[in-house]
C-alpha cells in the first residue's frame, strides 16, 4: 500500500479492500492513506468499533479529513468508547472542525439523553466546538445546549454552557456579537435560572454545583452574584458546594472576589482555607487584600501553613513580597542553617510511628507519596538513597539545598495576570503542564503565558518548622525510616 502510494499508483478500490484486511497493521495503513482520497466514508467509519486500538487511533486522526454525517457520529463514538484512553481522546479532538462539529454534538447529546457520557469528554467537545467553530457553528452549539425554559434543567447543560463561555472568553470573542438576539435572550434566561438554582436549598446538590460557574460573568449582576455566593460560603453549606464556589471565584479576575472569600474566614475549616489561599495567591491584588486582612488581625500568620506561604511568596511584585516577608516573619536563606541547628535535638529523641504517620499525612502527603499514603508530586520517599536521620533533618528543613532539576519550582504569569506555580510535569510544543500539591495538574497554553521563570527552589517550602515541634520532627523522621526499611524488605 505504502509503496503504491509512493509511486502514485494507489487506487481507492484497493484502499477500501484493505480496510477489511484481517491484519490490523494493514487496516491502519489503509485508514491513513484514505486521507485526501474519495474513499467510501461509511466503510471507513465502520472501523470505529475495530478490535485494535491502533486502528481506532489512526481513524480518530484521519476522520477530520473526511466529510459526511458518518464522520461526526464516528468521532463521537470513538471519544465516548475511548473515554479512558487519552491518546484516542486527543486524536478525536484534533479532528474536530466546523464541518463536523454539529454532527458530533448531535450524537453526543443524543447519547447523553439515554445514558451518561463521561463529563470530561462532554466538556472537551463543547470547549473544542467553541474553539474551532465559526459564528454559525457557535450559535448552533448554543442552540443545542440551551433549553426553551420549560424543561427541567440538567447538570450537563449547565456545565456545557460554562465550558463554552470560558472558551470564548479565553479567545476574547464577544458573545453578544456572536449570537443572534433570540439565542442571546435564551442564554440570559439560562444564567438567571442558574442564579436561582445555586441559591435554592431544595435543588439537588449536583445541579447547584453546576450552576455556580455561570455566575460572576456580568458587571450588571456582579453584586447580586457576590451576595448569592457569599451567603453560601458558610458552615451550613455542603463542602462540595463551597469548594465549587471557591474554584469558580478563583478563576475570575474581579477585585471583589477576595472580599467574597475572606469575609467568612473565621468560620472556614482548614481544607477550605487552603483552597482559598491557593486561589488568592494567583493574583497580586488579591494577595494585597489578604495582607490587609492580616494587618487588621482577621487573618493571622498561624492560619497559613508552609505550602500556603510558599505559594504567596512566589509573587513577582516586589512591594507585595516585602509586605509578605514582614507579615509572615520570613527568615532568609542563611537562616536555614540556624533552623537545622535548633531542631537537631530531634535526632536524640525517640520517634513515635503513629504520631509520625499523622504528621506526615498532614504536612507532607500533599507532595510526597510514601507507600499508599500521599501524592507523587515530589520524590517518592520509598526510593530515597539515604534515610540517615541527619540527612532527613536537612532535607526537611532546607529542601532547596540539593533539589534535583525535575523538582525545581516554576512560576507562570498568564497573559491575564494570574500567577501559577508548580514543577514542570510536561511540555509540548503548544502547552506546559504544572504539577501542584495533592497531585493536581494544570495545563497552560504557551500563547497564554506572559512569563515563565524558575524560582531555583524546591516545590517543598522553607519554614516548615513553623508547623512542627521538635518532637513532631522526630516522629516524622522515625515514620519515614520505618516505611523505607519495610519497602526494602
Amino acid at each position: 500500500l505504502c509503496t503504491l502510494d509512493g509511486i502514485g499508483e494507489l487506487q481507492v478500490e484497493l484502499i477500501e479492500t484493505a480496510l477489511s484486511d484481517k491484519h490490523p497493521a494493514v487496516r491502519r495503513q489503509a485508514v491513513r492513506l484514505s486521507e485526501g482520497r474519495d474513499v467510501n466514508t461509511t466503510v471507513l467509519a465502520s472501523l470505529r468499533d475495530d478490535s485494535d486500538a491502533k486502528v481506532r487511533l489512526q481513524l480518530a486522526c484521519s476522520l477530520g479529513e473526511c466529510d459526511g454525517p458518518e464522520v461526526g457520529h464516528s468521532l463521537a463514538a470513538l471519544a465516548m468508547g475511548g473515554a479512558d484512553e487519552s491518546f484516542i481522546t486527543a486524536a478525536v479532538m484534533s479532528s474536530v472542525n466546523p464541518r463536523n462539529i454539529t454532527d458530533i454534538l448531535d450524537s453526543v447529546i443524543s447519547v447523553q439523553r439515554d445514558s451518561h457520557v463521561p463529563p470530561h469528554v462532554l466538556n472537551l467537545f463543547f470547549a473544542q466546538a467553541a474553539a474551532v467553530g465559526d459564528q454559525g457553528a457557535i450559535g448552533s452549539v448554543f442552540e443545542r445546549v440551551l433549553t426553551d425554559g420549560s424543561e427541567e434543567i440538567e447538570a450537563w447543560r449547565l456545565d456545557a454552557l460554562a465550558t463554552i463561555l470560558d472558551t470564548l472568553a479565553r479567545r476574547r470573542w464577544d458573545v453578544n456579537k456572536l449570537l443572534a438576539p433570540p439565542i442571546r435572550k435564551r442564554l440570559d434566561s439560562a444564567i438567571q435560572r442558574a442564579r436561582s438554582l445555586a441559591g435554592e436549598d431544595s435543588t439537588a446538590r449536583a445541579i447547584r454545583i453546576s450552576a455556580v460557574p455561570l455566575l460572576l460573568r456580568s458587571p450588571k449582576s456582579m453584586q447580586t452574584d457576590l451576595q448569592t455566593l457569599g451567603d453560601l460560603l458558610v458552615p451550613q453549606t455542603h463542602t462540595d458546594l463551597q469548594k465549587a464556589i471557591v474554584t469558580h471565584a478563583g478563576s475570575r479576575g474581579d477585585a471583589e472576589i477576595a472580599t467574597l472569600m475572606l469575609d467568612g474566614w473565621s468560620a472556614h475549616g482548614p481544607e477550605l482555607r487552603g483552597q482559598i489561599l491557593g486561589a488568592l495567591s494567583g493574583r497580586p491584588q488579591w494577595v494585597g487584600a489578604l495582607l490587609d486582612r492580616m494587618q487588621s488581625g482577621d487573618v493571622v500568620p498561624a492560619d497559613l501553613d508552609a505550602s500556603a506561604r510558599q505559594r504567596l511568596l512566589a509573587t513577582r511584585d516586589k512591594a507585595l513580597l516585602k509586605r509578605l516577608e514582614k507579615s509572615l516573619e520570613i527568615t532568609t536563606t542563611e537562616d536555614r542553617e540556624r533552623a537545622i541547628n535548633e531542631y537537631r535535638s530531634a535526632l536524640t529523641l525517640k520517634g513515635d510511628l503513629e504520631r509520625g504517620a499523622v504528621a506526615f499525612e498532614k504536612h507532607c502527603s500533599q507532595c510526597h507519596k510514601h507507600g499508599d499514603v500521599g501524592y507523587e508530586v515530589g520524590p517518592n520517599l520509598t526510593s530515597l538513597t539515604s534515610t540517615q536521620p541527619d540527612a532527613l533533618l536537612t532535607a526537611i528543613l532546607d529542601p532547596s539545598q540539593a533539589v534535583p532539576a525535575k523538582y525545581v519550582n516554576y512560576v507562570i504569569i498568564t497573559a491575564r495576570g494570574r500567577s501559577l506555580s508548580g514543577i514542570l510535569a510536561a511540555e509540548t510544543g503548544s502547552s506546559i503542564t504544572l504539577a501542584e500539591g495533592e497531585g493536581k495538574k494544570r495545563t497552560i497554553l504557551r500563547k497564554d503565558i506572559d512569563e515563565l521563570q524558575s524560582t531555583g527552589k524546591s516545590l517543598m517550602p522553607d519554614g516548615i518548622e513553623k508547623d512542627l515541634s521538635v518532637q513532631d520532627l522526630a516522629d516524622v523522621i522515625a515514620y519515614v525510616r520505618a516505611m523505607q526499611n519495610a519497602a526494602k524488605k
